[in-house]
């Protein structure tokens, strides 16, 4: 009964995948974000400026309401 000792203990998780196959999903990953980088670069200026854009008038919008609220609060005496 001493042979148990000696038995290799089985992967839990099912079979030890080889270093190949890691290196070809962060390589796959890799090859995709360089093709991602290099569309907008392509696109120059435009996502900078629609970017600028939407949060410029998101802020805008944001100020508005918060105004609206503030006038609001102050005529029901609920200005903190």
């Amino acid at each position: 009964m001493r042979g148990w000792l000696l038995a290799v203990p089985r992967p839990i998780f099912g079979r030890i995948e080889p270093p190949q196959l890691m290196q070809s999903i962060f390589f796959a990953i890799g090859h995709f974000l360089e093709a991602t980088f290099v569309f907008l670069a392509a696109m120059g200026w435009l996502p900078s400026i629609a970017i600028s854009l939407v949060l410029g008038f998101g802020f805008l919008y944001w100020m508005n309401l918060q105004g609206k609220y503030s006038a609001k609060a102050k005529r029901d005496g609920t200005l903190i």
